[in-house]
């Protein structure tokens, strides 16, 4: 029987618990939620709670400790935590940005932290919408980072236990990637909706269907996202600047008489999107 312990049971961490095979885990949760984790408690999602790490730590020589919480509490913890570094256990975390979580780490060098990223966020939020088998064919980027073999594997096959689609990458590529492909579209919702707002539109009187995917992110946490936004922020803004510089682009043929030319820019952008 494998010890893991999960700490934060939102949507991803509440999935974690509630998918994995309490056959092979024994699954311990922590939560600041005291409801939370009485629901998981009753669901069996969870064996067992844990108000601190050192009480896992008391139970279990090694184990794995999987923080799904945002950047900046992961940091907190650990801080508190140190110890956690450099042991038995296998570390992970589920966050969308490693930036700031790595720069603090650097300097400790844990052979035992491996960077994880499930590529199967919502908008949605908290255990009420977490939900077994929510990895299930779901990309899942994973970091090697300082980590030894062991640990890496380790975590590498609690995500195949989970039926994720495991796909390796560097810290370096993961923030470069997510941040043209994830954070730069939350970003411009954000900065829609505000459009919006200073022209005193009605949003759900005039809002027409194009405007539903930017209202969807921008009901994801916006603690969690400023989190991201802040920890991704070199990356994300290269990728702004590149975003204004093709909204002037696309703008100026637009002000051109002969319509072919913008028709064709278009036309070039669609092309391989499916």
């Amino acid at each position: 029987m494998k010890n893991i312990l999960v700490i934060g049971l939102g949507l991803i961490g509440g999935s974690i618990a509630k998918s994995l095979n309490k056959k092979e885990f024994n699954v311990f949760g922590m939560d600041t939620n005291s409801q939370t984790i009485k629901k998981a408690t009753s669901d069996k999602a969870i064996s067992q709670k844990c108000n601190h790490i050192e009480e896992f730590l008391a139970h279990n020589n090694d184990g794995i400790i999987v923080f799904a919480t945002s950047p900046s509490t992961v940091i907190k913890i650990i801080e508190s935590n140190r110890k956690i570094l450099n042991t038995n256990f296998s570390i992970t975390d589920v966050s969308s940005s490693k930036l700031n979580i790595s720069k603090f780490l650097d300097k400790y060098e844990p052979k035992n932290f491996v960077f994880s990223h499930p590529v199967a966020g919502s908008h949605k939020s908290g255990y009420e919408n977490s939900y077994k088998d929510f990895f299930d064919q779901k990309k899942l980027i994973i970091s090697k980072y300082f980590s030894h073999d062991e640990h890496f594997q380790r975590i590498h096959g609690l995500w195949t236990s989970l039926k994720a689609d495991v796909l390796p990458l560097s810290i370096e590529e993961h923030e470069n990637f997510f941040s043209a492909t994830s954070h730069l579209p939350h970003l411009i919702s954000y900065a829609l909706i505000k459009t919006i707002k200073d022209k005193d539109i009605d949003i759900e009187k005039f809002s027409a269907g194009g405007l539903s995917e930017f209202i969807r992110l921008t009901k994801s946490s916006e603690t969690l996202w400023s989190d991201i936004f802040m920890s991704n922020l070199e990356n994300i803004e290269k990728d702004t600047e590149a975003f204004i510089n093709n909204m002037h682009e696309l703008l100026e043929e637009a002000s051109k008489t002969d319509s072919k030319s913008l028709l064709k820019k278009i036309q070039s952008i669609k092309k391989g999107v499916s």
